[in-house]
């Protein structure tokens, strides 16, 4: 069965306090539009369960909840 992923970034309403406050502060101290800042955000969003996509403009996508294995 193939489960649907709701792209968070599409949905902000979505998107828990703690995941929007790192989001807002990148908005506000840089724009996430280079590899190296944008591996910066990825890398604190992971750190809470997080994760996304980019593509070669390093704009990102598809903001979901990591699905961890027990």
């Amino acid at each position: 069965m193939k489960t649907t992923t709701i792209d968070l970034f599409e949905h902000w309403e979505l998107i828990p306090n703690e995941v929007r406050e790192i989001l807002e502060r990148y908005n506000e101290d840089e724009q996430p539009n280079d590899y190296e800042t944008i591996r910066r955000l990825q890398k604190e969003l992971n750190a809470i369960g997080y994760n996304f996509n980019y593509g070669l403009d390093a704009e990102p996508f598809g903001l979901h909840k990591m699905k961890f294995c027990k």
